[in-house]
């Protein structure tokens, strides 16, 4: 069962006001328990006053790319604040072609993402749903994918649409412990191959597609063969196309399309240079065609490799790369928060070299052990740099379940780890100011910022008794309670999970010029 979210302004709890005869000044508000906002005359002067509730999307919210405050490019609002993503990965439209099931999505799952202070969802979507047959397009899967992301969009969250890959596709012999999906049957050229894994050797980088002919159809696309009458990137294009219309149907909570998860190079004799010469000139192509059809909205990409290249002249990319330093070789250990730090470091040096924002699109979301660690490991970075970061995966279903997810298939908080509480902790949503530095603990949240406008912050998710006001229910500006000038506006998000109550709060202040500290605390 799950609660509706309160899209209610009420007072973010302060320290009591010196001389206000020892009373908490809000206590009032509270006691009477009706809907309140109230916001200072700075805050309704332009670009403010388009603002709607924290945690809403309005226009003034729709995200672009453009140039951030410390350097380089990051995610901004139409009206200018900068936006830190954090959310989950949803695979529940992706096609495995029958290998495993999925989780559907429904409308507790926005509730519950809004409650743990996700504002972000990267959406899987696979090209054999929207193509399943040549030069013919799915409009029921497409009104699917529309659907879905309503569900997070109506909460206040941001859907990135990922043109979702593993193994360039389904039911070409991949072991079962592995996931495979993406293209549809008719694009499918194996040139005979065989599709055992035990036909031949794949060495290097075509390890990846665990079987001869899974490789030998990702070099047909990746050469552009003609299949079925038709060029398989074209055909490729049109889904892509396709998909972009139907998230544009969301409004501005549309944070853009990611062009090809895990783009890997089949054959490992290729050059070094595979990216330059194939995936880049790829992606541009696929660039070209979305602003062709009038899209002008942020594109996610991943790049292969250490290369990088301004392969598009487009001021609205953001690089998305999967971070799982460490994850797949087993040894997460001491030495990893530093190999976490140097993979950052490379990812933002990558990022700037394309000439785009850095989010994260992919960062482990297995729990227990090691795990907790590293989560906060990572999380702890992505405070630190402003990259913001999408987990993998949302809820994992038992037929494909390798201990990973957010929340339990029934949306369940997961035993044995603190992975939707750490992925909901407290952090700073939007600013308009400068971002110094943000750093969260145990204990809250600290903030420093130079400049004036509004900041919106997360209380962090909490549950029980607790969730109705966040992990950290008390914000101090400069050390002292707000001023009337700076009085917050609150949104509460709560929901009631299987076995738990989660929630916390959106909160909204408006600084003047200056540096300033904000910190909540519980």
């Amino acid at each position: 069962m799950v609660a509706l979210l309160a899209l209610v302004a009420v007072p973010l709890a302060v320290p009591p006001v010196a001389g206000a005869a020892g009373r908490d000044r809000w206590a009032p508000a509270l006691k009477l328990g009706k809907p309140r906002v109230r916001i200072p005359a700075a805050a309704l002067s332009a670009p403010a006053a388009r603002l709607g509730a924290p945690g809403t999307i309005t226009a003034a919210d729709a995200l672009r790319v453009g140039p951030a405050r410390e350097g380089g490019r990051a995610l901004l609002t139409a009206d200018g604040r900068r936006v830190l993503l954090r959310g989950a990965n949803v695979a529940a439209l992706v096609d495995y072609g029958g290998a495993h099931g999925t989780v559907a999505v429904t409308a507790a799952d926005g509730v519950q993402a809004r409650a743990l202070g996700i504002n972000v969802v990267r959406l899987g979507v696979s090209w054999s749903r929207i193509q399943p047959q040549p030069g013919v397009t799915d409009r029921g899967y497409l009104a699917e994918i529309e659907r879905a992301a309503r569900v997070f969009a109506d909460r206040g969250i941001y859907v990135v649409l990922d043109m979702h890959h593993d193994r360039y596709a389904a039911n070409l012999g991949q072991p079962s412990y592995v996931e495979s999906d993406g293209a549809p049957a008719w694009a499918v050229d194996t040139a005979g191959t065989s599709c055992s894994p035990l036909a031949g050797s794949l060495q290097g980088l075509g390890r990846y597609y665990t079987t001869p002919c899974a490789a030998k159809a990702a070099e047909a696309f990746w050469e552009d063969r003609t299949v079925a009458g038709r060029s398989l990137q074209g055909a490729y294009a049109d889904a892509v196309s396709a998909a972009t219309a139907a998230g544009r149907r969301i409004g501005p909570a549309f944070a853009g399309v990611e062009l090809y998860n895990e783009p890997v190079s089949p054959d490992a004799s290729w050059p070094p240079s595979w990216a330059t010469q194939r995936l880049f000139p790829f992606y541009a192509r696929l660039v070209a065609r979305l602003r062709r059809d009038g899209y002008g909205g942020p594109v996610w990409f991943e790049g292969f490799g250490p290369e990088t290249a301004r392969f598009a002249a487009d001021g609205q990319l953001v690089y998305s790369p999967h971070i799982y330093t460490d994850v797949f070789s087993g040894d997460v250990d001491a030495g990893t928060e530093g190999r976490l730090d140097a993979a950052y470091r490379d990812a933002q040096r990558m990022a700037t070299a394309f000439g785009a924002a850095l989010v994260p699109g992919e960062f482990p979301g297995a729990g227990g052990g090691n795990w907790e660690a590293y989560r906060r490991w990572q999380l702890r970075i992505q405070d630190r740099d402003l990259t913001g970061g999408i987990i993998w995966i949302w809820k994992q279903h038992p037929t494909k379940d390798y201990g990973w997810g957010v929340l339990n298939p029934d949306g369940g908080l997961r035993s044995g780890s603190r992975i939707a509480l750490d992925l909901g902790r407290p952090r700073v949503v939007a600013a308009r100011p400068r971002i110094v530095a943000q750093d969260a603990d145990d204990d809250g949240l600290t903030v420093r910022t130079s400049g004036a406008g509004t900041v919106e912050l997360w209380t962090g998710a909490a549950t029980g008794s607790r969730a109705s006001r966040g992990a950290a229910r008390t914000l101090t500006i400069d050390g002292r309670a707000p001023s009337s000038s700076i009085d917050p506006v609150t949104v509460r998000a709560s929901a009631a999970l299987p076995g738990a109550t989660v929630g916390g709060r959106r909160v909204r202040v408006t600084l003047p010029a200056g540096a300033h500290t904000l910190r909540l605390r519980p």
